[in-house]
C-alpha cells in the first residue's frame, strides 16, 4: 500500500465546507480554514475528532463560528484524538452546548490548541472546557468571558455592534481593540479589511475601522462608504454613505466573478448622509444564495467596495 504523503486542504478553495476538508484529511493532513463565514444544516460546530483528523492539524485564521449548537460537548469546537488546532483572530460567541465545552472542547487523547488574538464569549454552559487539564490549551493576547490565564488575556465585555442580529462587529469603545498580539497577525481581517487599522491589532476576526472605507486616500467628492449593518446579515442589510457635494451615484451589488447582481442606486444624489437597503434579491427581485457579495459605488471619479456576507 503506498504512503500517503501529508498534504494542506483548503478551506473552501479545495473542500467547500469545513467539514468536508476534515473528512477528508487522513494522518498527518493540514487543514487550513481561510477566513469568511461557513453555515451548514443541523450541527455546524467543528469536529476536530474522530478518525479523519488523527494525528493531524487545523488552522482557523480569521473565522466567526457563532450560533452553532451541540446536544453534548463542543458547541463551537471539538478536538480529540491526538489533535492539534491553532487558532488566531477569531471570534467563537453565542455556541452552545449540552454539557460542557460551549465554545471549545479538549477532550481526551492527547488533543491540544493554541488561541491567539481570539474572543470567547456568551459560549455555554462554559467557554473553554479542558477537562481538568489546562495545560493542553495556551491562550495569548484573547478575551475570554470569565477569564483564563495567559498571556495579556482579559475578561471584558467585547461589545459586538449587534450580536442578537448576529453583527459581530467591535463598538467604538471595545477592550478588543488594538488589544492583540503582532506575532502571527494576519494582515486582513474576515471582511478583507487591512490589519491593523489603529496603533495595534485588534482580537477578534473583525478590526475596528473609525471610519469605514475601501479606499487608502479619501479624497474630496469622494463617498464614505459605511459597513453594512448588518453583516453577516438575512433577510436584508442596509448600505450608508456620505457626499460632499451632488453628483451621479452607481451603487452595484456583484458576485465575487464581477457579475451584476443588483444596481441599487444609479441617479444624481444630492450631497449629504443617505442610506439603501438590500433584501438579498438579483435584479429580477430572486432571492440570491449565501455567501459573499461586494457592495461597489462609483461618484465623481472615486470608487469603493464593501463585502457582504449573506447567510440564508
Amino acid at each position: 500500500m503506498p504512503r500517503h504523503s501529508p498534504r494542506p486542504i483548503t478551506c473552501p478553495r479545495t473542500s467547500a465546507t469545513i467539514q468536508e476538508g476534515i473528512d477528508a484529511a487522513a494522518r498527518g493532513d493540514t487543514v487550513l480554514v481561510e477566513a469568511g463565514i461557513y453555515t451548514g444544516a443541523g450541527n455546524r460546530d467543528l469536529d476536530f475528532g474522530g478518525v479523519s483528523l488523527s494525528y493531524a492539524f487545523a488552522a482557523l485564521g480569521n473565522c466567526m463560528i457563532t450560533g452553532n449548537v451541540a446536544s453534548s460537548t463542543g458547541g463551537g469546537m471539538a478536538l480529540a484524538t491526538s489533535s492539534f488546532a491553532t487558532v488566531h483572530s477569531c471570534t467563537i460567541a453565542d455556541n452552545s452546548a449540552g454539557t460542557r465545552g460551549g465554545a471549545l472542547l479538549l477532550a481526551h487523547g492527547y488533543a491540544f490548541a493554541t488561541l491567539v488574538n481570539s474572543i470567547l464569549w456568551g459560549n455555554s454552559p462554559d467557554e473553554a472546557n479542558t477537562g481538568g487539564v489546562p495545560e493542553i490549551l495556551s491562550i495569548q493576547y484573547s478575551d475570554v468571558r470569565g477569564g483564563y490565564e495567559g498571556i495579556a488575556s482579559i475578561n471584558a465585555d467585547p461589545l459586538f455592534f449587534d450580536p442578537l442580529a448576529g453583527d459581530y462587529h467591535l463598538s467604538p469603545g471595545s477592550p478588543c481593540i488594538d488589544a492583540g498580539s503582532t506575532s502571527g497577525a494576519p494582515d486582513v481581517d474576515f471582511e478583507i479589511d487591512p490589519r491593523p487599522a489603529g496603533e495595534g491589532y485588534d482580537m477578534g476576526a473583525d478590526e475596528y475601522l473609525a471610519l469605514a472605507i475601501s479606499s487608502s486616500t479619501p479624497r474630496s467628492g469622494s463617498p464614505l462608504l459605511g459597513r453594512p449593518r448588518p453583516n453577516p446579515f438575512n433577510p436584508r442589510t442596509e448600505l450608508r454613505f456620505h457626499l460632499e457635494r451632488t453628483g451621479p451615484v452607481r451603487l452595484v451589488i456583484h458576485d465575487l466573478r464581477g457579475a451584476v447582481v443588483r444596481m441599487l442606486v444609479n441617479r444624481t444624489v444630492r450631497a449629504g448622509d443617505h442610506a439603501v437597503a438590500w433584501d438579498g434579491g438579483n435584479s429580477s427581485g430572486a432571492a440570491v444564495a449565501s455567501g459573499m457579495y461586494i457592495a461597489r459605488i462609483e461618484t465623481a471619479g472615486a470608487v469603493e467596495e464593501r463585502r457582504l456576507v449573506l447567510v440564508r
